[in-house]
């Protein structure tokens, strides 16, 4: 199993999701996007649906959204999740107090 991350690291995904969630909420009253992809068994490898989700998730989130994605097999053919922020604009620029800046 794949499971990337974009404008987010392992450690801090689910601390990143939150804090932009409780800023931006305002914005957006979901708290995140799911977008499947999924493929007819044996249509596509597992690293081909990995890349062809990477195609995807920069065509439609326009590298703006923080995200988090898995590529399974889990039943039976090749699937993708991606998880998505309900805002854009999550800047990593550090602060002096080492907190993060955020623009909605």
């Amino acid at each position: 199993m794949f499971c990337p991350l974009h404008a987010c690291a392992p450690e801090t995904a689910a601390i990143d999701f939150k804090y932009t969630l409780d800023h931006c909420r305002e914005n957006s009253p979901n708290k995140a996007y799911h977008l499947i992809q999924a493929f007819a068994p044996g249509e596509v490898s597992f690293d081909e649906a990995h890349q062809i989700r990477k195609e995807l998730a920069n065509k439609v989130l326009e590298e703006k959204y923080s995200y988090v994605v898995t590529t399974h097999i889990d039943k039976g053919h090749v699937h993708n999740h991606i998880i998505c922020a309900p805002t854009p604009g999550r800047s990593e620029s550090a602060i002096t107090s080492g907190q993060r800046v955020v623009s909605c």
